[in-house]
């Protein structure tokens, strides 16, 4: 779903409404960005309120952003960071939570023609799951990440060839 300029609009005259569109479309991606940060439920849960109320109160307070995905995405990554700064963490606790992104303990050896993931890089598994996980385009992804379409696509497509060979030939 693409959030539309009258969305925005009608969520900044006060429509309950429209906040709860936006709310619906994007409270998962926004916990999930939160949570592979921070990697305690919890606080994800509350850096990912705060990222709603400031997204609500910029809108509020005339900041009407032209591509809306990218920018609340980097407002979000930018209350995590604000956390860390304030906080003082500069290394993740050992004992966190597992998030989608965690994949098995680099001793483990799938069993042939299962995938393991071991062999993808941080930001291919990233480009996955928001492929796969929250179904977003690969324009989505680009405006995301800040990287190209091209960059993205190659990106995606390469991960999907280096997994068929993983697994021996076979069909992903």
């Amino acid at each position: 779903m693409h959030i539309s300029s009258k969305l925005i609009r009608d969520m900044k005259h006060g429509s309950e409404e429209a906040f709860n569109t936006i709310y619906e479309h994007y409270h998962k991606l926004i916990y999930y960005i939160v949570i592979q940060y921070v990697k305690n439920s919890e606080v994800a849960k509350d850096l990912t309120q705060d990222a709603f109320i400031k997204m609500y109160n910029a809108v509020r307070s005339n900041e009407e952003p032209r591509n809306f995905h990218p920018w609340f995405v980097t407002l979000t990554k930018n209350i995590v960071f604000d956390h860390f700064r304030r906080n003082r963490l500069n290394q993740y606790d050992i004992n966190s939570e597992k998030t989608l992104a965690e994949f098995p303990d680099p001793s483990y050896q799938a069993a042939p023609g299962v995938i393991s993931f071991q062999s993808l890089s941080p930001l291919e598994k990233q480009i996955l799951d928001y492929k796969i996980v929250f179904n977003l385009t690969f324009k989505e992804i680009a405006d995301t990440t800040g990287m190209t379409l091209s960059v993205v696509t190659k990106i995606y497509y390469g991960m999907l060839e280096k997994l068929r060979i993983e697994m021996g030939g076979n069909t992903i």
